[in-house]
């Protein structure tokens, strides 16, 4: 087979869509390249787990193991093809999430009682399809958006427990469970949070709150005081950055939609000194070969990191196995929840010429955890995608070289 370009005319770009996606098994995942751009005439979808491949524009896919997994978009416009990848991390998934809140004050018996739904979402975003309600006295309602909000009468004075869950599109369901007072007085809300949490000074350190009521009323507000002498916060989850090393005590007080609030929920805060990454860091990867392209090897690229830290900034600048001078990577701190430390490098190489492959771009990828100011563990990603096609004329065929390379390493400072 000949290598080479293929002939006149407007090349297409391949586009997949978000390129990294995450699922569960078993779950439908829908593949759309309309965001595509040329004069396309054929599309072809190959999701990287030996499955038959698909030529529609817009494809639903399902994994049935957990893995990564490498889905691949090749289009064809005339004689010219062009291919791009997404990353497919399939495993636990995710699950629906319920809420149930009680917006009528004080409920008594025989008095139609207001719920609704609020809060409540899909998996991902997916749209919920299904309400099914179980009022804690032997009636039940199910339906689909209708029933998002409705009302219900209790007929007598107690404690019931009402529960809701809720499906969304893709089959995934969520259930949440209240104790609802009816005609009983109503107490205090109670207020629960954690006990301790670690910080560190200038970075956002993230602070949450969970409220419960007696009478089955609705949290309104959380209120917060971060016991540093700045200004208070609201919310059931809020950040908060410190200035200096210490420990400190924040708390939080909820309050219900008719005006009764909780005793303080306190939490200790522990803000440490910031930890520092500048220095020479040297890698030890799992493999010396990347894995997950099949038709040629890419060597891991740097055996130590020349590192630069400022702020939520890193810049690192490989050394080692070939890499060209002057090309670090750069990138920013992952912001809360992600642990602390955790950072995601990217640089675009030069183009490279390889055989049957043709030019092919490469884009490196780092994603990086300090564990400590001394160890570092993490995953180098090579993005290679072929810009030219095998054959000529008619007889031109995607390059087999568009794939993500990986190996995972661990790292000691010097």
């Amino acid at each position: 087979m000949v290598l080479g370009a293929c002939g006149g005319g407007s090349r297409p770009t391949a586009d997949p869509g978000p390129l990294e996606r995450n699922g569960k098994s078993g779950d439908a995942l829908t593949f759309d390249g309309s965001a595509s751009i040329g004069a396309i005439d054929t599309w072809r979808w190959d999701f990287g787990d030996g499955s038959a491949t698909s030529s529609e524009k817009v494809v639903s896919h399902t994994y049935t193991k957990d893995g990564n997994y490498s889905a691949t978009l090749t289009v064809k416009a005339g004689p010219y093809v062009h291919s791009a990848s997404v990353t497919v991390n399939i495993g636990a998934g995710c699950n629906a999430i319920a809420g149930l809140q009680v917006t009528t004050m004080n409920p008594q018996p025989k008095m139609p009682v207001r719920l609704n739904s609020s809060g409540s979402k899909g998996c991902d975003g997916a749209a919920l399809v299904q309400y099914a309600w179980d009022f804690g006295d032997g009636a039940t309602e199910t339906g689909d958006a209708a029933k998002a909000s409705l009302e219900h009468t209790w007929m007598s004075s107690g404690a019931y427990d009402v529960a809701l869950t809720v499906t969304d599109a893709m089959g995934h369901t969520g259930r949440a469970t209240r104790t609802l007072n009816i005609g009983l007085e109503a107490g205090k809300p109670t207020v629960q949070c954690a006990g301790t949490v670690n910080a560190t000074v200038n970075k956002k350190v993230t602070l949450s709150a969970t409220a419960t009521d007696p009478a089955g009323m609705a949290i309104s507000s959380y209120a917060w005081t971060f016991g540093d002498g700045t200004a208070t916060g609201s919310g059931a989850t809020v950040q908060h950055t410190y200035a200096t090393a210490g420990t400190v005590m924040a708390t939080v007080i909820a309050t219900t939609a008719d005006s009764r609030s909780s005793l303080p929920c306190a939490v200790t805060v522990i803000v440490g000194a910031p930890l520092e990454y500048s220095g020479s860091w040297l890698l030890n990867p799992a493999s010396s070969a990347l894995t997950g392209c099949t038709n040629f090897a890419a060597s891991f690229p740097a055996t130590t990191l020349d590192v630069v830290h400022a702020g939520t900034v890193l810049t690192a600048t490989p050394s080692g196995a070939g890499w060209p001078a002057g090309n670090a990577l750069t990138g920013i701190e992952d912001a809360p929840p992600a642990a602390a430390g955790t950072f995601r490098l990217r640089k675009v190489l030069p183009n490279e010429t390889r055989p049957n492959c043709g030019v092919v771009a490469r884009e490196e990828s780092v994603e990086t955890t300090f564990t400590s100011g001394t160890t570092v563990t993490g995953t180098w990603k090579i993005l290679f995608t072929a810009t030219m096609c095998l054959g000529s004329g008619s007889g031109c065929v995607p390059a087999t070289c568009n794939c993500v390379a990986q190996v995972g390493f661990t790292g000691v400072k010097q």
